[in-house]
């Protein structure tokens, strides 16, 4: 009997050791998982989409859009505690808008002024009116604290609610949900619209949905609490919409512009269709076929109207960059002050990346403000729009359907010289918008000259030319720049970059004109 309440008592003290160690071994996890844990990486750009739209001054008086934000770290001031600075955006002072207000090329982020970083784990996102959102990132399940206080005294409590996994760009993560809930100075719950509300903390890509921290304040805000969810992270570049995004067609796509002139005094009609689609050997350019009409008006008045019908080659380079114009890079962030300067005058203009359900079938769009705002040496901020002369332009790349240029006359503000609008596309099954008709009686734009038949095409090395008593041949890129000449049927072009080209040919019978594409 004494060895069976020996060997019993033993099994007890088993039980409990492992159920101890079994404790510890989890606790220990669970601490280390927890520390693992921060709301912004100062290493990584996020850049998250609105779940409503809001107002900002935008493309040509286009307003209210789903705005695309992003948090990327410019400064961090180390010392007892870690202070992370957010590109600051641009605005007029009191945060409305106003087309024609006083701009600040350094106005505090959506996220805040500034974040705070303590040792205990608590992440401070610092508003406007210098109160601070406490996000804390090492809070266990059910664990609850007051996330803001009002200067009434109401807060909005937060409590971590779910501890789940996620599936993030392919990889799954650990997430934290933290659930919102307003009370007055007395702590009763009072009704918001925060109340049920989910902010959500995860472990390798910070904040994955959050409201717009600076506006944590008081009635004097502009700008409603809205909702943001993480779309994506980079390593600080804009990458949202790379050249190869906006150009991404694929054969039968098709894209119908109108083109504007002179206000609207006459205009021009275009549809294209993909035919073919190929890769230089590096695959960092494509080429696209297009079935292409072009009619219209060339003028006000009669005997104007001219029909063109083609087939056209385009291409696009260096798909994995950030979109650009010309040599005119645009590494610019959603807000990030653009600011140039001469003349005894600064001029302020800024990129912004949007969304609207209405337009292009909600596809992402990139484009400039379209106008700068101009500041004089002695001026105290931004205020009046500034054109330069001759015309303003501003810029549309919409993700999969290319871009879009209007340029604007400066003596009148609505003259577009010209206006381009895509007023649809069908891209596989996706339609959007109403398509143009193509006339079927046309006077169309016949050319004088000789086709030549060059091969092979494309070509990597050398072209032929079948065409007789040649006495030149020219070659042109397209911006007709001369890039050789030749007195053979033969021409080697290896060193020609990779692009398209036109060669123009003299003979005895007169000029023929042909086409190929150097890979």
């Amino acid at each position: 009997m004494p060895l069976l309440l020996c060997i019993f008592t033993l099994y007890i003290i088993f039980i409990a050791m492992k159920n101890f160690f079994l404790f510890l071994f989890l606790s220990v996890v669970s601490l280390i998982n927890a520390q693992n844990y921060t709301a912004v990486n100062p290493d990584s750009t996020y850049f998250f989409h609105p779940q409503s739209k809001t107002e900002l001054l935008s493309c040509y008086n286009e307003s209210y859009h789903n705005f695309i934000r992003c948090i990327h770290i410019d400064s961090v001031v180390s010392g007892s505690e870690t202070t992370l600075f957010s590109i600051p955006e641009v605005h007029n002072y009191d945060y409305s808008w106003d087309n024609f207000g006083c701009f600040n090329d350094s106005c505090d982020s959506w996220c805040g002024k500034k974040i705070i970083i303590k040792d205990n784990g608590d992440n401070l996102f610092i508003t406007r009116n210098s109160d601070s959102v406490i996000i804390k990132t090492l809070a266990g399940m059910g664990e609850e604290w007051k996330l803001f206080v009002f200067e009434n005294g109401d807060y909005i409590n937060a409590e971590i609610v779910n501890w789940d996994t996620l599936t993030l760009y392919g990889q799954t993560d650990s997430v934290k949900y933290i659930e919102l809930q307003v009370f007055d100075s007395s702590d009763n719950p009072i009704t918001s619209d925060l109340n049920n509300q989910h902010i959500v903390l995860s472990k390798n890509y910070g904040l994955i949905e959050m409201f717009n921290f600076r506006e944590f304040s008081e009635s004097d805000s502009h700008y409603p609490i809205v909702k943001y969810k993480q779309i994506a992270v980079s390593s600080g570049v804009n990458d949202l919409l790379l050249v190869k995004d906006v150009y991404d067609f694929n054969i039968g796509d098709e894209f119908h512009k109108i083109f504007s002139f002179g206000n609207h005094y006459f205009s021009q009609y275009e549809v294209k269709k993909v035919i073919n689609k190929y890769y230089s050997i590096t695959n960092d350019t494509v080429f696209y076929d297009f079935d292409y009409n072009l009619w219209g008006n060339n003028d006000i008045g009669p005997g104007t109207y001219f029909h063109t019908i083609d087939t056209i080659t385009k291409y696009y380079t260096n798909l994995d960059s950030i979109i650009h114009y010309g040599q005119n890079i645009r590494n610019f962030l959603p807000l990030e002050s653009i600011i140039t300067s001469g003349g005894g005058s600064s001029y302020l203009m800024n990129y912004i990346v949007f969304t609207d359900s209405l337009e292009y079938n909600g596809r992402m769009l990139l484009c400039n403000l379209g106008q700068e705002f101009r500041k004089f040496d002695e001026d105290t901020c931004f205020n009046t729009p500034y054109f330069d002369s001759g015309a303003w332009v501003y810029e549309k790349y919409v993700k999969g359907c290319g871009d879009i240029y209007n340029n604007f006359d400066v003596e009148m503000y609505t003259n577009c010289m010209p206006c381009s609008d895509l007023v649809y596309f069908l891209k596989g099954s996706e339609e959007w918008g109403n398509p143009l008709t193509i006339p079927n009686s046309i006077e169309e734009n016949i050319k004088p000259e000789i086709i030549v038949s060059v091969f092979p095409n494309p070509a990597t090395t050398e072209i032929n030319l079948s065409v007789d008593q040649l006495s030149l041949v020219e070659i042109y890129d397209v911006l007709m720049n001369k890039k050789m000449e030749s007195t053979s049927h033969k021409i080697v072009i290896s060193n020609l970059p990779v692009g398209v080209y036109y060669v123009r040919v003299t003979t005895e019978n007169g000029i023929a004109i042909g086409k190929f594409i150097k890979l």
